[in-house]
């Protein structure tokens, strides 16, 4: 009998240990939308951006670090990085704040400066006081010459620019393509799909003059980016 009770004892403190640690695995406490994104675009375009989100798992009010580990893109490249507070240009490392449950635009620019070439930057973000719960995000960019990466390449194309009521898009080819539609602070407003098509149309009649961020992820996961104004 005594050694059937040590033996359910010890039965309780390995389950209790094991779910525990379970949590622990499953309980990330910050989360972004892109492990990695990559934009493509013309050496001619002013900026190309790799929009993100990110996610504060938590109910706790909690302050995040952001610090660059790795730029590698052409040396006429210029760079920047925009989380919710501002947009930095030349900065290594920057701290910003989310409410609990919250979440923020971290977006990646690109200035290709009428130059083509391909570029990759990585950034680790992590809890302030906590390095070891970070996550590494990553943005790319492709940018090629007029000539050699037309814009039909690029996937898809949206029409009229700017935009009043409703926005055009056409695809290259036919199949399942998902947009989403994102105000100036990385708020999704309007999501859509469709199936073995290759144009959609998306009403912006409810939403208030100002620019957006109009995403595009084909079927093999690229993803690509372009802004456009309503008027």
């Amino acid at each position: 009998m005594k050694k059937l009770y040590i033996f359910i004892l010890l039965f309780i403190f390995i389950s209790a240990n094991f779910q525990a640690n379970a949590q622990k695995r499953g309980g990330a406490i910050l989360s972004a939308k892109y492990d990695s994104i990559k934009v493509i675009g013309l050496q001619s375009d002013f900026e190309l951006i790799s929009h993100n989100l990110i996610y504060n798992n938590t109910p706790l009010t909690t302050t995040y670090v952001w610090v660059v580990k790795s730029v590698d893109m052409p040396t006429i490249w210029t760079m920047g990085i925009c989380d919710k507070n501002n947009c930095y240009f030349g900065a290594d490392s920057q701290e910003f704040t989310l409410n609990g449950l919250d979440s923020s635009l971290f977006d990646i620019h690109f200035y290709p400066e009428n130059h083509a070439g391909t570029g990759c930057v990585k950034v680790y973000v992590y809890p302030k006081g906590d390095y070891s719960e970070g996550i590494y995000l990553t943005g790319c960019c492709e940018a090629g010459t007029s000539s050699i990466f037309s814009k039909s390449s690029l996937d898809f194309n949206m029409y009229p620019s700017p935009v009043r009521n409703n926005l055009n898009i056409q695809f290259s080819r036919k199949g399942t393509h998902v947009v989403e539609v994102y105000n100036i602070l990385g708020r999704r407003l309007i999501r859509k799909e469709v199936h073995n098509a290759d144009r959609m149309r998306i009403s912006f009649e409810s939403l208030q003059n100002g620019m957006y961020v109009v995403l595009y992820r084909n079927e093999k996961g690229k993803v690509i980016t372009k802004t456009i104004s309503k008027e």
